[in-house]
């Protein structure tokens, strides 16, 4: 039973499956992924088992899910909640529409690329710093719908009140981004947001390097050495006027001399 529950957490082995995972990025990354069936269909078989989609989300709900996709403090071996281990808080979805179950955890930003969720739909994830702008970005290909599962469609939404400074989104609403990730587009389909965590209206060049630039280039540099700089200008400007005053009086000096 517990191999078959791992099974169904997040690689959603469900006909007719729809997922939605929610971000919110602010000082946590707090995670929010919905997984569910309409609920007309809760009370139906599933193809692999006698169970309905409706008792496979109660025993799920009943479970504990880690949190963090390779957590060594996990052992797979050991059934239960085991100490150590961070683990999602699942709770049941069900309303008119809809019967399933949803899973939370508030991530930091540090340890959010370990997310379990996310991990298992892209094998690769980044946040990039450069000051205060962050660059999120996964790889192109979201591997959950790579047709050995059958979900259908994923609806991430990422919703931050940091200025965005760029997305690759499919749509935006508010400050929530929104990606529809289907069958046909799952392997080109990266996601990729540029934020700035101190609201400023400073403006994002991807051409630049992602570390700032050492405070020895010209950009960087403080008064003094900008003062610095232009009195050696002034110098040297002064030692070539001196130099061509100086070779003009040499030539007239010579003139007069060769005339007498």
């Amino acid at each position: 039973m517990k191999k078959i529950i791992i099974l169904i957490i997040f690689m959603i082995i469900l006909t007719g499956c729809e997922a939605t995972y929610n971000l919110n990025i602010e000082n946590t990354f707090k995670e929010n992924v919905e997984i569910y069936v309409a609920t007309n269909e809760k009370d139906n078989k599933l193809d692999w088992s006698n169970m309905t989609y409706k008792e496979m989300f109660d025993s799920d709900g009943n479970n504990y899910t880690r949190a963090y996709y390779n957590d060594p403090n996990y052992n797979q071996y050991i059934e239960g909640k085991q100490d150590g281990v961070e683990y999602y808080t699942n709770t049941i979805i069900n309303n008119n529409k809809r019967y399933g179950i949803n899973y939370s955890y508030n991530f930091t930003r540090n340890n959010f690329i370990n997310s379990a969720a996310v991990n298992t739909c892209y094998k690769e994830i980044t946040i990039k710093k450069n000051d205060n702008i962050f660059i999120l970005e996964t790889q192109k290909e979201a591997s959950c719908l790579n047709g050995l599962s059958n979900l259908d469609k994923l609806t991430i939404n990422i919703s931050t009140n940091y200025k965005v400074l760029s997305s690759n989104s499919d749509s935006k609403s508010g400050n929530t981004y929104t990606w529809v990730v289907t069958n046909e587009n799952y392997k080109n389909k990266p996601i990729k947001i540029i934020y700035n965590t101190d609201n400023t209206n400073l403006e994002y060049n991807p051409e630049e390097p992602e570390n700032k630039p050492d405070s020895s280039t010209p950009n960087n540099e403080n008064e003094s050495s900008k003062k610095n700089r232009y009195l050696s200008y002034i110098f040297a400007s002064s030692l070539v006027v001196i130099f061509i005053i100086g070779l003009i009086g040499f030539i007239k000096y010579k003139s007069v001399s060769k005339n007498r």
